[in-house]
């Protein structure tokens, strides 16, 4: 699956954190990510929503949820900083920042962030993930997450 970035989607989520920030709400910029220079990039994404609120089926067809698109916004911004590997084989790690102790598959947790990263336009398509590796990195309740490093294949 081919991925682009849909500006006016960018546009708008600038929009809304602008909105937010001269409102004194809180607002998506503590993800920023971290550029590490050379081929690696750093980023922080929010806690995804499951596999089972990701999706919906709708007349037959399997649509992105309400929940799904709401974060893949949250990540654009994210990732709108974050250094692009365009066509170029791409390694991952996921240090995953739980939000509670409950059982789950860590496995699960890779589609949402990855499409996202996709939709951002840090890669053109998941398939150019060659290495892919995600770690539960402890249990954070107040701030759960994912640290998310990228690196040049």
């Amino acid at each position: 699956m081919l991925c682009d970035i849909d500006s006016l989607t960018v546009l708008h989520c600038l929009d809304s954190i602008c909105a937010q920030s001269a409102q004194g709400e809180s607002t998506s910029a503590e993800f920023q990510p971290s550029c590490l220079g050379g081929d690696m990039s750093r980023l922080t994404l929010p806690w995804p929503p499951s596999v089972n609120r990701y999706w919906r089926t709708f007349r037959g067809r399997m649509l992105i949820s309400a929940d799904g698109r709401s974060y893949r916004q949250e990540a654009v911004i994210a990732a709108m900083p974050g250094q692009r590997f365009g066509a170029a084989k791409v390694k991952v790690s996921i240090d995953a920042w739980l939000p509670d102790n409950r059982r789950r598959d860590v496995d699960n947790l890779f589609k949402a962030p990855l499409d996202a990263l996709c939709h951002a336009g840090i890669y053109d398509d998941d398939s150019q993930i060659v290495e892919l590796s995600i770690r539960r990195a402890g249990l954070d309740k107040a701030n759960p997450r994912l640290e998310i490093t990228l690196e040049a294949a």
